[in-house]
């Protein structure tokens, strides 16, 4: 009975240390990652290729266009009065304008913002160009003509001086004369020589002397001096 108890205790003891064993190791589960695949694309008369496949991160927005410079000045008018030239040119902020009249700067800039005065003194009777440009690289460009200035009975002013010069002087032999002529559409002046052997004067509207030749002029108006310059 003795022996039988004690077996029995033994295969307790047994069944005790199986049930306590130590525990069976732990599998490992590999986890794969998925690797992009090169897809083939078809293209019409060629082999088949292998072209990557992606999806755009980040598109940058289309380039911004640069503003084009404005013109920050405008030209108003300008005014002829006899010699006297003036530029009004407006502008609307402080940029930097240069007025020029046939590349003559002027001589005096005047008047309140935003309206400047250029004025050109003593211009002589002619056509000229009034230029205006600025730093930004705009320009304007107007064609103005200066008259030659009228004196008695419509006459040009360098014309009343120069008979007023000849009434000054002593009597000539014979008396010297001053006819109007159209030559080729301009009016010309003709002043006759005091004696021979001397040259006679042409003079174009403005009173500059001339090379024309009178004789291919047509006499327009001869002009009347006073009994002082008529025996001159």
């Amino acid at each position: 009975m003795r022996r039988f108890t004690l077996t029995l205790i033994l295969m307790v003891a047994a069944l005790l240390l199986l049930a306590c064993g130590p525990a069976a190791p732990a599998t490992l589960t590999q986890v794969s990652t998925p690797v992009p695949v090169l897809e083939p694309t078809p293209v019409p008369g060629e082999a088949t290729t292998l072209r990557p496949t992606h999806t755009p991160i980040y598109d940058p927005p289309p380039p911004t266009a640069m503003p084009l410079p404005i013109r920050e000045w405008d030209l108003l008018d300008v005014v002829v009065a006899g010699s006297t030239v003036t530029v009004n040119v407006r502008v609307y902020v402080g940029v930097d304008v240069d007025v020029t009249l046939d590349g003559r700067e002027p001589d005096s800039i005047s008047g309140p913002s935003p309206v400047l005065e250029h004025v050109f003194n003593d211009v002589a009777p002619g056509t000229y160009d009034v230029e205006i440009n600025d730093v930004v690289g705009f320009s304007e460009v107007r064609e103005i003509t200066v008259a030659p200035r009228l004196g008695v009975g419509g006459m040009p002013q360098w014309l009343v001086e120069r008979i007023r010069d000849l009434e000054d002087q002593a009597p000539g032999n014979p008396p010297q004369s001053i006819t109007r002529y159209e030559y080729q559409g301009q009016t010309v002046y003709y002043l006759t020589a005091v004696c021979c052997d001397v040259f006679s004067d042409l003079y174009d509207a403005k009173g500059i002397p001339t090379a024309a030749s009178p004789a291919e002029a047509t006499v327009n108006s001869p002009i009347s001096l006073n009994s002082a310059a008529a025996n001159r």
